[in-house]
């Protein structure tokens, strides 16, 4: 049994996780043909993802989100500096400027 790198590992977590490019599908299937771990790592990818789909989605509570961004703003200013800074960071602005991202669960503007 041939091991998998860790791009393909991935490779196979993007493709089970959601739509893919003709290209990815290419390469999945082609890494499935060849190796038999490959078509083991996949099922136990699906198998987990699967009992995703039993659970209900919640109204993440404004505060969580909130401090969520703050967090995310907190990240990116420390990894960049002066004008990539401003270019990198977001503000808060009134809650009419957001909306819900699809997941319900993150607050985007």
């Amino acid at each position: 049994m041939i091991s998998l790198t860790t791009d393909e590992e991935w490779l196979l977590f993007d493709h089970c996780a959601g739509p893919a490019c003709d290209a990815q599908a290419a390469r999945v299937e082609a890494l499935l043909t060849r190796n038999e771990h490959a078509c083991n790592v996949q099922a136990q990818i699906r198998a987990a993802l699967g009992l995703l789909n039993g659970l209900r989605p919640e109204q993440c509570p404004e505060e969580l989100a909130e401090r969520t961004i703050r967090l995310l703003c907190a990240a990116a200013a420390r990894s960049t500096s002066g004008r990539d800074r401003q270019r990198h960071l977001f503000c808060l602005h009134e809650r009419k400027e957001r909306r819900l991202c699809p997941s319900n669960s993150i607050l985007w503007k």
